[in-house]
């Protein structure tokens, strides 16, 4: 695998202006054609935050460049009012302004690094710190040329660059520490359902379900059907119409007389039996019957007669 395949490398051609190319000794912070624009440091150098350097040799803080030619990503450091240097060495201010860094000038030939004395100047601010302290984080360590390997920190890890997809896959098992950002989203389609297929799953799941519940409710509208059924047989089979009626015994006793014999029965006898009959009910007369009637006047009763005096049996 060739250094140009690891993100681990710097690699790229560095520039301290647009169109303007630096010396070769400034190499980036990482590799350029996996992992994007980078910014730009002297060999040997440390990566910081804020896209500044720091130079261990001559211990200075500084900005250099980056590799995009027109000099406009982010990643390249403006350096307003140093125009035509490759490097910008900075001051860091104090107090309040801790975490502010402005340029210091010096001879615009100078390539190789040097420690400037310079003091913080408010009128020439170059960065602010974004974590608002006073260091600048270490992102790692150069290599002494370009095309060696970067000592990277731990939590600042290369990643591949969303526009890098066509070869991130062929890198991606010599780099098992780095996270590929934008190879990853684009070898998945195949393994997946389309659109239409999604859509016709969806609709035949809501169909069957549909089926199934009308099966349902079919069944148990035939059960409950059945159990109706039954309980309507039940009820006409128990006879639930009343007990059969039992007529009384005058009614009983008028049924079996005869047409033939009301008429040959004097009504006396007829009126005395149903006297009796009726008596036998439990219902009493309030009228007393003729035998108990007796006679207020003297007479004949029992067939004996009395003797009436007559008027010479009176005496006299």
């Amino acid at each position: 695998m060739s250094n140009q395949a690891d993100l681990y490398v710097s690699n790229g051609t560095c520039y301290y202006g647009g169109g303007q190319v630096s010396d070769p000794r400034y190499i980036p912070c990482g590799n350029a054609q996996l992992s994007g624009i980078q910014h730009c440091c002297f060999e040997g150098s440390y990566c910081l935050d804020s896209y500044a350097c720091y130079d261990t040799s001559s211990g200075v803080t500084y900005l250099a460049g980056c590799t995009d030619p027109t000099f406009l990503d982010e990643q390249c450091a403006q350096k307003p009012g140093y125009k035509g240097q490759q490097w910008v060495a900075m001051a860091r201010c104090s107090g309040e302004n801790i975490s502010l860094w402005t340029g210091c000038a010096h001879h615009p030939q100078k390539v190789e690094l040097e420690k400037e004395n310079c003091s913080c100047n408010l009128t020439n601010v170059l960065i602010e710190n974004t974590n608002g302290q006073s260091s600048l984080g270490e992102i790692g360590s150069l290599p002494t040329s370009a095309g060696g390997t970067i000592s990277f920190n731990p939590t600042a890890l290369p990643t591949y660059a969303a526009t890098s997809t066509g070869n991130s896959s062929s890198v991606a098992s010599g780099t098992p520490t780095a996270t590929a950002t934008g190879s990853t989203s684009g070898g998945g389609g195949s393994n997946g359902l389309s659109g239409g297929a999604k859509a016709g799953i969806a609709v035949g799941s809501i169909i069957g379900g549909l089926l199934v519940l009308g099966a349902l409710a079919f069944l148990f509208r035939r059960a409950y059907r059945r159990r109706l059924d039954r309980a309507v047989a039940a009820r006409t089979g128990s006879g639930l119409s009343g007990p059969p009626h039992q007529p009384s015994p005058l009614s009983q006793h008028v049924s079996q007389v005869t047409p033939a014999s009301r008429y040959t029965v004097s009504p006396e006898t007829v009126k005395s039996e149903e006297e009796g009959q009726i008596a036998g009910l439990g219902y009493k007369f309030e009228m007393p019957t003729e035998a108990s009637h007796r006679p207020e006047l003297q007479g004949d009763v029992g067939g004996i007669s009395q003797h009436r005096p007559r008027p010479h049996e009176l005496g006299t």
